[in-house]
């Protein structure tokens, strides 16, 4: 089966219970009435962060209870004795660990931070550890693919190197050091107390002793051949995945042979299901059947349950191999459960399965901010365990809306808020939804251009903003756009250089990256490849209201005098202050009325996360003002909320360094992967997209 495009997808949803004040600012974070100043709390006042919409899913690295945990790409599992569950949480370069009561911790590493070095828990590095395993005496040893070698873990935390040499890829065999690795994976003990590792890319099994004494498994047994009758060149193409049964026949699974295979405790090698294959996956087909009769398409990480079966990670879908081996198809891939990136199986003893699911890119289609942990008891289907991902979502028309700033193709996804009293929203095909102060959701009627033959969307929408009539703006790439509350849709700007546009279209823009836009409909437009600031009025007159197309520098003055390198957000303040996040400066600038440009924060070319009235700021992308006049801001890449206040001294709002992943609760907490979309209320509330929610930072 095929997945469902991420284009298909509305990536903003409308909001479970939200109040939106009506003495909302407009579009492009202007400070709304001067008149309800006295009735706005403080940023200060500011106190947890709500979940208005979305799930609370995405990439991580938050430690606490299972259910509000999160991970990034995490690979294979693996329980002890006791019932601990011992986690490679390989895009964070961690050991994750989840106790009996429910609580995830950090068992070694320093997430985000890969390395190589030796030391106790958090000291250790890293580098996508991949398989993992456990004795009786509570020591976790680690496939360290990107490192080459296998690290250990003992009880009181301290790794150490047990094989293999850092850095050097190899297949000799001897002890520690002496020995050599290539990208290790899969990784388990044997009946024989020794640990079989996969060198996936020579297609062998590596033995390795508690001494750090490594060996080749010697395979007796045919090397098998595709239909076309041309032999492959060795046992295994690219071992995936490996399991023991109480036998002791080890399972192993070829994601490049296409089939499963068994070595006997004598060490004789047999095709246990599937059918060999040399071609490329895409023209392979998913097929139950028993035996060299079932097909695979990339079969990858595997298991055994309590009854002896196989259970087979598929690409598309989770397989199940009898101890007959006869195949069948336990689960397809949805939305909900995708089955594309699993990349570790594990079973209680209770039998319970967990998944362990990564972010995938297939065929132009990527996820993103799926990571996690899932789970199915008896024969329930699959539910996400770790995040839990608790939900709110409403639906237009039977549509059901669903919020992911965070995955790739959908554009900017910024929203504002309107004159009216609503938060506005578009998707990643265009489509402005609005959603009012009773939390019902309704999607903009666009007529005209671009909206012919019944089209009613603008493809990779960026920058939005409303004027006091209505007027919704809307960028895309290098054009603008003017949708009027009638839904009439007009181009009023296009690309500099595009001579084929009619006159009465504007030639402006090479990427528009910001918009603004005053009550009275006069706009303003950043664009980031010209480095400058354009203003429109409503009449359609066109000028530079600061610094000069092509010109980038950090110098403050009057109007096209002044410079700026990459300008990304605006916002205006209830006195027509134009303030401009200048990324690529590390600065928010400040342009008055009259186009006098000053700098409100920052140090021009001094990258940094500080606090204080001698701040630093990273690349600034987004601004929204409250009544009082204090500047919120996000920066690219990182994962929290910082605010300018009246004195000029930045503070960190919301998120915690070091901490990802979305926690509602009380303040600071921790925010998501991707922060995009910013928009302030008249009573102080800030609407903050983060991963796959909308949140509200509320009093």
């Amino acid at each position: 089966m095929s997945l469902s495009s991420p284009s298909r997808r509305l990536c903003l949803t409308g909001l479970g219970l939200l109040s939106l004040s009506s003495l909302l600012s407009a579009c492009g974070g202007s400070g709304g009435d001067k008149s309800t100043v006295a009735q706005t709390p403080s940023a200060s006042q500011l106190s947890r962060i709500e979940l208005l919409a979305g799930d609370t899913g995405g990439d991580g690295n938050v430690d606490g209870n299972v259910a509000d945990a999160h991970y990034f790409n995490p690979g294979p599992m693996v329980f002890d004795a006791s019932g601990k569950l011992y986690l490679s949480d390989s895009g964070n370069h961690t050991i994750r660990v989840i106790g009996r009561d429910g609580k995830v911790s950090t068992l070694a590493g320093l997430a985000g931070v890969a390395g190589s070095s030796d030391g106790l828990a958090n000291q250790a590095r890293f580098a996508h550890p991949d398989g993992i395993a456990v004795d009786e005496a509570g020591n976790v040893y680690v496939a360290d693919r990107d490192n080459h070698v296998l690290r250990k873990i003992s009880p009181d935390g301290m790794v150490s190197t047990l094989a293999g040499q850092t850095g050097v890829a190899g297949v000799a065999d001897g002890v520690g050091a002496q020995a050599s690795l290539s990208r290790p994976g899969a990784l388990l003990f044997g009946p024989d107390r020794r640990l079989y590792l996969a060198d996936s890319e020579h297609g062998l099994i590596r033995t390795i002793d508690l001494s750090g004494r490594v060996g080749t498994l010697a395979l007796n047994g045919p090397i098998h051949s595709p239909d076309n009758g041309v032999p492959f060149s060795r046992h295994f193409g690219a071992i995936s995945g490996m399991a023991f049964d109480r036998a002791g026949n080890l399972y192993v699974s070829d994601s490049e042979y296409a089939v499963v295979q068994r070595i006997s405790p004598s060490g004789e090698l047999s095709l246990f299901a599937g059918k060999p294959q040399n071609n490329a996956q895409a023209l392979r087909e998913s097929i139950d059947g028993q035996g060299r009769n079932a097909q695979f398409i990339a079969p990858a990480r595997l298991a055994l349950d309590l009854q002896g079966n196989v259970l087979l990670s598929d690409l598309y879908s989770l397989r199940k191999i009898a101890p007959d081996a006869t195949v069948s198809t336990l689960s397809q891939a949805t939305q909900q459960m995708p089955f594309l990136s699993v990349q570790g199986i594990a079973v209680r003893p209770d039998g319970e399965v967990l998944l362990s699911i990564a972010n995938y890119s297939v065929d132009r289609i990527a996820s993103n901010g799926i990571s996690g942990l899932y789970s199915r008891a008896g024969g329930a289907d699959f539910k996400p365990l770790s995040p839990a991902r608790v939900e709110r979502i409403l639906r237009s028309n039977n549509v059901q809306i669903t919020v992911d700033f965070s995955r790739p193709g959908f554009g900017s996804s910024r929203f504002c808020l309107g004159s009216d009293g609503a938060l506005y929203l578009t998707d990643g095909q265009g489509a402005v939804h609005r959603l009012d102060g009773n939390g019902s959701i309704s999607t903009r009627t666009m007529i005209g251009e671009p909206a012919r033959n019944g089209i009613t969307q603008i493809p990779h929408p960026g920058a939005i903003a409303q004027d006091g009539a209505g007027n919704i703006f809307l960028s895309s790439g290098y054009n603008l756009y003017r949708i009027a509350a009638n839904g009439m849709v007009t181009q009023i700007a296009g690309r500099r250089d595009d001579a084929s546009l009619p006159a009465h279209i504007a030639r402006l823009f090479e990427s528009v990256s910001g918009l603004a836009a005053l009550p009275d409909g006069t706009l303003f437009a950043a664009d980031a490849l010209l480095h400058c600031i354009f203003k429109i009025t409503p009449g359609g007159a066109v000028s530079i209201f600061a610094g000069a197309p092509g010109s980038r520098g950090d110098s403050n003055g009057q109007g096209q005098a002044a410079r700026f390198k990459s300008p990304q957000g605006l916002a205006l303040d209830a006195a027509g202050n134009l303030y401009v996040a200048d990324s690529e400066n590390y600065l928010v600038r400040k342009i008055s009325p009259d186009g006098q440009v000053s700098t409100a924060a920052g140090q021009a070319g001094v990258a940094g996360d500080t606090d204080g009235v001698s701040a630093s700021l990273g690349r600034v992308s987004e601004l929204a003002l409250n009544a009082q006049g204090e500047i919120y801001l996000l920066e690219e890449g990182k994962q929290w909320l910082r605010k300018i206040g009246r004195n000029g001294s930045l503070s960190t709002v919301a998120g915690s360094r070091g901490k990802i992943g979305n926690q509602p609760g009380p303040l600071p907490g921790s925010l998501g992967k991707t922060l995009q979309g910013l928009a302030v209320a008249g009573d102080g509330t800030v609407y903050l997209g983060s991963d796959r929610a909308l949140l509200a930072l509320r009093a």
